[in-house]
C-alpha cells in the first residue's frame, strides 16, 4: 500500500483504505496487528471521535502495514486534534510523549539531542530574527 496519504484521513479512512486495497477483513487487520477484531471496528467507527493509547497505535501500524507517524496523524485527525489550536498541541504533545514511552534508552537518548539542538535552533533563530 502507498504511503502518500492525504494529511486529513482519519483512523476509519485508514482501515477502509485498506480493504479497499487488498480486500482484507477486520480479523485479517486484527490477526497482523494483534488487536482483537471489535477493537477494529471500534477504529473502523467512522463517527467515532476518540484518542486511542499509544500501544493500540503501533498494533494497528502494523496490522495496515504503514507507517506509525501515519497512523499517529490519522488519530489526531479522529480524535479532532488541530495542530493549530493551543489545545490540539497539547494533546499532541501527550501523544507523543505516550510513544517515547515505547523507546528504548538509547533511542530517547538520541531524541533528546534532537530536540535540545532544535530548540537551541530556534531560540537562536529568534535572537537573530
Amino acid at each position: 500500500m502507498s504511503t502518500d496519504l492525504p494529511p486529513t484521513l482519519n483512523l476509519a479512512a485508514l482501515i477502509r483504505r485498506e480493504q479497499d486495497n487488498t480486500g482484507a477483513s477486520y480479523m485479517d487487520i486484527a490477526k497482523r496487528s494483534g488487536l482483537s477484531k471489535a477493537k477494529i471496528g471500534q477504529l473502523a467507527d467512522p463517527a467515532s471521535r476518540h484518542q486511542v493509547r499509544g500501544e493500540t497505535l503501533v498494533k494497528l501500524a502494523e496490522g495496515l502495514r504503514l507507517p506509525l507517524p501515519v497512523v499517529r496523524r490519522a488519530a489526531m485527525v479522529t480524535a479532532g486534534i488541530s495542530d493549530e489550536s493551543e489545545g490540539g498541541q497539547n494533546a499532541r504533545i501527550e501523544l507523543i510523549a505516550s510513544q517515547l514511552a515505547l523507546l528504548d534508552e538509547t533511542t530517547l537518548e538520541t531524541i533528546a539531542a534532537m530536540i535540545d539542538a532544535a530548540v537551541r535552533s530556534q531560540a537562536k533563530a529568534k535572537k537573530n530574527g
